[in-house]
């Protein structure tokens, strides 16, 4: 006799506790048959229809049956549970318990029975049964108060069960907190066999389906048809933060359907769960795995949610908490580097690139591996001379999107999950780089140069319609979808800040339409202090200078140089020409010219109408911390941190004197 629950002595606890393991007799053997068809109204080809007994989830299915060419199945097997075996007392659950516990047992054949609680001094506290009861499976409810109705004190107490002339004792531990407080603490116990109708459930797996579950299926002699969606036109989840603890189909609710969706993944876990919802949920007990107990869990649940027995927080929402380091674990152990790791969809496996393979005369190059989410099953999935790398997953888990410089150039690829099938999806001379599925894996939003400089682009998830999302003279990189697939966020070198683009259909055709351009001029009059008219520059600012008709504002920054409107505080340009900070800016006297020194030790000179660089004036060797123009507009004078004043001509572009002495 133990002190703690066992696995399969708690399952029995729960299961008896909700009449889980109730069915009545086969008196008959019906044969359920039918047809399972896709939504097309295709036949679901090698489907499995997996039919489960409700009253005892315990035994797994009580049927199978592959489908045929024409999704045609049939179940012949439908037998019922048997009655129990023998005479046991379970032990109670859980264990230890607080403010109370479930005490299982059961009976061969009916019999008197007696349930008593004992302390350790021998003294009974309270009866729990004293009557008839009938064959099977049963359960009484102890909320720690004694015949009185008093709360008892937390320690060890013994129940003892004594049908006929047999008796047996296990011993049970209540803990400190809520003792006496009842909750739902009157006796439960089961209905005798022959008196409980059978329900079932029904299930539909299969390579490329969404699971379908019927928690309420009745066994009939009419034939029945079955509707399947695919996966790629199942309905996405509904990304509630965190989920629902138990909710594995993502429908809001924690019913049989979950029990079965668990079932199913025990049997099977390469199955989704329907509507692409989050089989970790389904951990109700929290032990790290996926087993019967959580299926009877479930199901007693669904039976009752105000059970006390059942863990906490089952049925109610999880997640949005703070989150602290856990277990820190290695996952790959190779000479290599190992970079890019990405969790499939349904957290089984992560995709990564590596550089631990040697490929033509000493050179290692990147492919791509796929491994279990625990390290194990490592698989090459990519082994080509050139480059793969930067893996993204499509939503299904069926596709894996990546860049490859096998044709000569960065593109993007996609292939199967197994590696096989790759097929390239871009074909411009520019470079396309990070490619991202959107979450319904119609699109993939890239970042490509084939416009200059990195902009943001968006395609079909077959490479067809490539289409410019973003328009600047600045680079736009690492796009990012939103769950609901209406934005996409990256960050820019326009500012070196994060902005987010919306995305819209148009015409029902899945073509997506966006913005003509990015302006943020809303920016610069956000949330203002009280007297402040704008909000200009963006990055450090170092200079700013107005041009001599006060129309034009020119701001010396970490990222280039900003010209705004004064009038309507609008983005004009940014003149980017030089990668380097820019320390200073001067206007020329008509407004005509702008000159800016920069840390790469250079000045430039820039036709404001054009906004286009006009010459770069090299000769100092440190940063130039300021220019000015003089007042004729002849010279142009330079300072550094060379310590040394540059006096350029600014017809000719030559130096005229360096200045030295400070």
């Amino acid at each position: 006799m133990g002190d703690g629950p066992s696995s399969s002595m708690m399952q029995t606890s729960v299961a008896v506790l909700v009449g889980l393991a109730l069915s009545a007799p086969a008196v008959a053997e019906p044969l359920v048959e039918g047809q399972v068809r896709l939504a097309s109204g295709q036949a679901a080809v090698a489907a499995q229809v997996l039919l489960f007994d409700l009253t005892d989830l315990r035994r797994g299915p009580v049927a199978r049956s592959p489908t045929d060419a024409t999704g045609y199945f049939a179940l012949a097997s439908l037998g019922g549970p048997a009655l129990p075996q023998g005479f046991a007392l379970g032990q109670n659950y859980p264990n230890p318990f607080n403010p109370s516990t479930i005490i299982p047992y059961q009976l061969p054949t009916a019999a008197p029975v007696r349930l008593e609680v004992f302390n350790v001094l021998g003294q009974r506290v309270a009866t729990l049964v004293d009557a008839e009861r009938p064959a099977g499976f049963h359960a009484a409810a102890w909320d720690a108060t004694n015949a009185a109705g008093q709360a008892v004190a937390a320690g060890v107490y013994m129940y003892r069960l004594t049908v006929g002339g047999e008796q047996r004792t296990r011993r049970m531990v209540l803990i400190d907190g809520q003792a006496g407080v009842a909750a739902s603490a009157a006796p439960v116990s089961t209905l005798p066999t022959a008196s409980v109708d059978r329900t079932y459930g029904l299930a539909v797996v299969g390579a490329g389906l969404a699971t379908y579950v019927d928690a309420d299926f009745r066994v009939g002699t009419v034939p029945v048809e079955i509707v399947v969606e695919t996966l790629d036109g199942a309905p996405r989840a509904k990304g509630l933060t965190g989920g629902i603890l138990g909710d594995v189909n993502d429908d809001g609710q924690v019913d049989l359907a979950d029990a079965l969706a668990v079932a199913l993944y025990i049997i099977d876990p390469s199955i989704t769960p329907p509507n692409n919802g989050d089989i970790s949920l389904g951990d109700v007990n929290a032990d790290g795995q996926l087993t019967t107990a959580d299926v009877l869990l479930l199901a007693a649940y669904s039976a009752n949610p105000s059970d006390p027995s059942l863990p906490a927080g089952l049925g109610q929402a999880v997640g949005g908490g703070n989150l602290v380091a856990g277990t820190l674990r290695r996952l790959t152990d190779h000479s290599g580097w190992d970079f890019s790791p990405s969790f499939s969809p349904d957290g089984r496996h992560i995709v990564f690139e590596s550089y631990r393979d040697e490929h033509d005369d000493n050179d290692y190059t990147a492919d791509i591996y796929v491994m279990g989410s625990d390290g194990s099953n490592l698989t090459r999935l990519t082994d080509h001379p050139a480059d793969d790398w930067r893996p993204a997953w499509s939503p299904d888990g069926r596709r894996i999107a990546f860049v490859s410089e096998r044709d000569g150039n960065w593109d993007i690829y996609v292939m199967d999950s197994d590696g096989s099938n790759p097929r390239r999806l871009t074909h411009h001379s520019a470079r396309d780089f990070l490619p991202s599925f959107s979450p319904d894996g119609r699109h993939i939003a890239f970042m490509s140069e084939r416009d200059g400089n990195f902009e943001l682009y968006v395609m079909d998830s077959d490479g067809s319609n490539p289409t410019r999302l973003t328009h600047h003279t600045a680079g736009d990189w690492r796009p990012s979808w939103s769950p609901d697939g209406r934005h996409i966020a990256f960050d820019s070198g326009r500012d070196s800040k994060i902005y987010v683009l919306e995305l819209r259909e148009e015409d029902g055709d899945g073509a997506i339409s966006f913005a003509d351009d990015l302006d943020v001029a809303d920016y610069t009059t956000w949330h203002l202090p009280e007297g402040v008219l704008a909000r200009l520059g963006k990055g450090t600012v170092e200079a700013v200078a107005f041009s001599p008709d006060g129309q034009v504002l020119a701001v010396a920054s970490s990222i280039g140089i900003w010209l705004y409107d004064v009038e309507t505080y609008r983005e004009l340009a940014l003149l980017t020409e030089s990668m380097a900070w820019v320390s200073s800016v001067s206007f020329s006297l008509d407004g005509s010219m702008l000159a800016s020194g920069s840390w790469d030790s250079t000045v430039i000179l820039w036709d404001v109408a054009s906004r286009t660089k006009l010459t770069t004036l090299e000769g100092h060797t440190a940063r130039v911390s300021s220019v000015s123009f003089s007042p004729d507009g002849s010279m142009l004078a330079s300072g550094s941190w060379d310590s040394q004043v540059i006096l350029w001509d600014v017809s000719s572009l030559s130096q005229l004197a360096t200045l030295e002495g400070h």
